[in-house]
């Protein structure tokens, strides 16, 4: 069992287990074209689906589950599982969603479905620079810890670095000198 999957691990700081969302995860992308299906979903995971008023909204997360899973690349399946994300949170602000979709049908066709999501575009060298910061730099992505910085957003060559440059060290390099040097005085030296 990988580490992830230990008991007592929350994702997100929610009640969500990884076991859990595995299986509603599978249950979901699985689930019939049936709406006691989708009924069962609901009262089995109400924690997981409590933005769903009906069970056609199932279907509609279900069908972008379904493309993200199906997706042959990180860009596409990242833009599918976002316009899920962006759908569940539209529903919760929006209660004129929710009424929209209690008035479709029971099976509802991707036509009914397009208005909680957004179509793959074709990309732009605008949406290529932002999945390059979101899979490959995002977590080197630093704001400079120097206060007076002239431009402090910067990406590090390494994960804990704090300054975006030499020049910007320097003070607190100094100062960590100046604190080595008052509790090192008289000790022989460095060793």
């Amino acid at each position: 069992m990988s580490s992830s999957h230990k008991d007592g691990v929350r994702l997100l700081g929610t009640t969500v287990t990884p076991a859990a969302a595995d299986d509603f995860l599978l249950r979901l992308a699985n689930l019939a074209d049936n709406p006691d299906a989708a009924a069962d979903l609901l009262a089995k995971y109400p924690e997981m689906l409590p933005v769903i008023g009906h069970v056609r909204q199932v279907f509609a997360f279900r069908r972008e589950l379904r493309r993200a899973w199906n997706s042959q690349d990180a860009r596409t399946r990242d833009w599918y599982l976002s316009s899920l994300r962006r759908g569940a949170a539209l529903l919760t602000r929006f209660p004129e969603l929710k009424e929209r979709m209690r008035q479709m049908p029971d099976q509802p066709s991707d036509e009914d479905l397009d208005y909680l999501t957004e179509p793959l575009p074709q990309i732009t060298p605008f949406e290529a620079a932002l999945y390059y910061f979101q899979a490959r730099v995002g977590d080197l992505a630093k704001r400079c810890a120097h206060v007076d910085c002239p431009a402090p957003y910067f990406i590090a060559s390494k994960r804990a670095q704090k300054f975006c440059s030499e020049k910007c060290a320097g003070p607190a390099n100094r100062e960590s000198k100046r604190k080595w040097w008052a509790d090192n005085r008289g000790k022989g030296g460095s060793r």
